[in-house]
C-alpha cells in the first residue's frame, strides 16, 4: 500500500513493519507543499489558496509564477497534479492539461512561445501519469509508459537527439524500454525504465548525469553499474542523488558546497555511495543543498547554508560537506521540499516551517530569511483536505 498510495519502496529486510507503518501513517493526506524548478515553492493552504515561498523580487523575474497565475489555480476545479518552473502545468481529474506562465522556449507547449496569464488547454495529450516542469521545459510521462516533452533544449535535457527546442509535445522514441519515472534538475533529466534501467540526459558540466565524464549529451543514455532497486531519483540544480530500496544512498555531480555529503568539496562524474548507518525514508534536493529524512522523523542536511536553507540554527555563510542532524523537536513531518535557497517543512498536525531565503513574506528576519525552521504562524495549515484536490 505504501508503493501504491506514495511511491516510497522498502526493502523488507531492513526496515521493519513498524519503521513502515510510521511512513505510511506521517504521510496519509493530500499533498499541500509542490517542489518547483525555480526560486519558488508553492503552498496549499487548507481554503485552497495558493501562495508562493522562497524568493520573489518581482513578478516578472522568470523563474517566478506570478500571483496572477496562482489566483488563478484557485478557480479551476478537479485538479490532481500542479507542476511548476517559470510555467505551471495543471492536470485536471477528466484528463485535460492546462498551461500558463513563462512560454519563451515554448514550454508550455501551445505549439508558440507567447506567454500566457490564463491557463489553455494543451490539445492532444491523454492518459497522463505524471507532470514534471523544470525551468524552461517541461516532461509528461503517460500510463503506458511513453515519454513526451517540449521546452528548451539548448543543452539536450529534452533527450530528442538534438539542441533543437519544442514548442509542442514531441513523443521520445527509440528508448529500450516503458519509462516507469521521470524527475528533473535545471538543465538535466532522468528517467528510470520499467526493468529499472537508469538513463539521463542534457547538460553535464559537473557530471550529474552520473555518466563518467562531464560531456552534455542529447540523447538518453544508460548509466551502467547501478542496481535495479532504484526507489526515487532527486535532482538539484546540478547534482542527483539516488535512494534505494534498502536505504542506500548514491550520488553524482557538483559538490562545492557539499551537497553529495561525501565529506569533500570535490565533484564526482559516476555514482558514488554516501556512507553512513542511519535509516533513510527519503532524500530532497535544492539547488545546492541536500535533506534525507530518517525512519526515526529525525531530519539531516548538507551542503550550502548561505541563506540558511540547511535549518541547523548557524547564522553564518558556511558550508556541510557531511549529513547534518537538523535540532528540530517535532518528528511528525508529513513533507518537506527544497528551493533553491530555502526549505519547507509540513507537520502531520498541518503546522508549517520554513529556513532560508523567503521574500515572499515579511514575517520572517529583517533581513528575509531564517537559520532555523521556524513556524510560519500566518500559512500553517489544519489537516482539512483541500477540497479542489481529489484524493487519487
Amino acid at each position: 500500500m505504501i508503493k501504491i498510495k506514495f511511491s516510497l519502496t522498502y526493502d523488507k529486510g531492513i526496515y521493519t513493519n513498524e519503521e513502515m507503518m510510521r511512513v505510511y501513517f506521517n504521510k496519509c493526506g493530500r499533498s499541500r507543499l509542490i517542489q518547483g524548478g525555480g526560486l519558488q515553492s508553492i503552498v496549499t493552504l487548507s481554503d485552497g489558496t495558493l501562495i508562493p515561498y522562497g524568493q520573489y523580487d518581482d513578478e516578472r523575474l522568470i523563474s517566478n509564477v506570478s500571483t496572477n497565475v496562482l489566483n488563478q489555480i484557485n478557480q479551476i476545479e478537479n485538479i490532481m497534479e500542479i507542476a511548476h518552473g517559470s510555467h505551471v502545468v495543471l492536470r485536471l481529474r477528466n484528463g485535460t492539461l492546462m498551461s500558463s506562465g513563462f512560454n519563451s522556449h515554448g514550454e508550455l507547449g501551445l505549439g508558440d512561445e507567447k506567454e500566457r496569464q490564463t491557463f489553455t488547454e494543451i490539445p492532444g495529450i491523454k492518459n497522463v501519469k505524471k507532470v514534471v516542469c523544470c525551468l524552461f521545459h517541461t516532461v509528461i510521462l503517460l500510463t503506458d509508459g511513453r515519454l513526451m516533452v517540449c521546452g528548451k533544449n539548448d543543452f539536450g535535457q529534452l533527450g530528442t537527439g538534438d539542441n533543437v527546442s519544442r514548442n509542442i509535445f514531441t513523443e521520445i522514441t527509440l528508448l529500450p524500454n516503458a519509462v516507469a519515472d521521470v524527475v528533473c534538475g535545471e538543465l538535466h533529466t532522468y528517467i528510470v525504465l520499467t526493468d529499472g534501467t537508469l538513463m539521463s540526459t542534457g547538460w553535464n558540466n559537473n557530471g550529474q548525469l552520473g555518466l563518467g565524464n562531464e560531456t552534455t549529451v542529447n540523447n538518453f543514455t544508460e548509466i551502467k553499474g547501478i542496481a535495479k532497486n532504484i526507489a526515487k531519483i532527486s535532482c538539484g540544480g546540478d547534482h542527483t542523488i539516488i535512494r534505494f530500496t534498502n536505504g542506500k544512498l548514491m550520488g553524482c555531480g557538483l559538490n562545492r558546497s557539499g551537497q553529495l555529503a561525501l565529506g569533500d568539496c570535490r565533484n564526482r562524474n559516476i555514482f558514488t555511495e554516501i556512507k553512513f548507518k542511519e535509516k533513510v525514508v527519503d532524500v530532497i534536493c535544492g539547488m545546492l543543498h541536500t535533506f534525507v529524512l530518517l525512519t526515526d522523523g529525525r531530519l539531516m542536511s548538507c551542503g550550502s547554508n548561505g541563506y540558511g536553507a540547511l535549518g541547523l540554527d548557524e547564522n553564518e555563510y558556511g558550508r556541510k560537506f557531511e549529513l547534518t542532524y537538523v535540532p528540530i523537536v517535532e518528528r511528525n513531518i508529513a513533507e518537506l521540499v527544497c528551493g533553491d535557497n530555502h526549505t519547507l517543512i509540513r507537520l502531520t498536525d498541518g503546522t508549517l516551517k520554513g529556513c532560508g531565503l523567503n521574500k515572499c513574506s515579511s514575517e520572517y528576519s529583517p533581513w528575509k530569511r531564517n537559520y532555523s525552521f521556524s513556524v510560519i504562524k500566518k500559512y500553517s495549515i489544519n489537516r482539512t483536505m483541500f477540497r479542489k484536490f481529489l484524493d487519487i
